[in-house]
């Protein structure tokens, strides 16, 4: 994603492993796998994170367009069950025992308008899929798994807001910097910056995706939320994002669609 890429251009490539940790690269942690103490004493730790209304547009939209785990259990799950069915007309049992369900509610409420999702009858869809029990708290469910310990302790240096993303990623490359990280400065403002290198501008594009990653996949997050959908997910368990983990934690969000201030810092800008 434009995390990575920013990172990359700005540090270096990935360490090979835990134990090279170096200024000069990064480990990646994927998602549900939360660092702890020992990772944030060697490592500068950045998380990332976005308001929980425009994620789960994000989600769905990404679950349309035939990508994701959500999309991945209901192409799975649908496959299975036609297979399970033409069986079953020939008297056959399911291949290995297999125990074959029919694909989750929530299959049926993906977004059928590509490329935006953003017709009326897609906004029904997703306002049905916001509160399919599986899907409910499911933003919260990911961030708990990617960045709470047993303890339920956190263990991130700064965040990088996805709405505020040039911003906050830069913000975080100073503090790591501030703490003897070396920034590739002239790398990152060459990315950033380039012009009629197609490497480079492939590469300037994904990291400027990052300041708007809805522009082009679904429509704005207002379209998709009214009063009772945007309560349910504030009133929710979503609702721990906006309460428990703001302020000096890293971020803070305004409500449903709304956008957010990190790290208390103005735009930053490149040195």
């Amino acid at each position: 994603g434009s995390i990575l890429v920013a990172l990359e251009a700005a540090i270096g490539a990935p360490c090979s492993n835990w134990s090279v940790a170096s200024p000069s690269c990064f480990m990646y942690v994927r998602e549900n796998n939360a660092s702890d103490a020992e990772a944030q004493r060697d490592f500068f730790v950045v998380g990332s994170v976005r308001e929980p209304c425009d994620h789960y547009v994000s989600l769905w939209a990404y679950g349309s367009a035939g990508f994701g785990g959500f999309s991945q259990r209901c192409n799975n799950s649908s496959e299975d069950w036609r297979r399970a069915k033409r069986r079953a007309k020939l008297g056959k049992p399911p291949r290995l025992a297999l125990k074959v369900g029919k694909p989750p509610a929530s299959c049926s409420f993906l977004g059928t308008s590509p490329p935006r999702y953003d017709a009326r009858a897609d906004v029904e869809r997703f306002r049905r899929w916001i509160r399919d029990p599986k899907v409910h708290g499911a933003i919260y469910r990911r961030f708990a798994k990617s960045y709470l310990d047993p303890a339920g302790e956190m263990h991130v240096d700064c965040w990088i807001v996805i709405d505020r993303f040039i911003p906050t990623l830069m913000s975080c490359l100073h503090a790591f910097e501030v703490q003897g990280g070396v920034v590739q400065w002239k790398r990152l403002r060459r990315i950033l910056y380039a012009k009629g290198q197609p490497q480079s501008t492939k590469q300037a594009v994904r990291v400027k995706a990052g300041a708007d990653l809805r522009s082009s996949h679904h429509g704005p997050c207002s379209l998709y939320f009214n009063n009772n959908t945007a309560h349910a997910i504030q009133s929710g368990p979503d609702s721990l994002l906006y309460r428990d983990f703001s302020g000096p934690t890293g971020f803070e969000f305004s409500g449903c669609c709304g956008s957010s201030s990190t790290n208390g810092s103005k735009d930053a800008h490149l040195d």
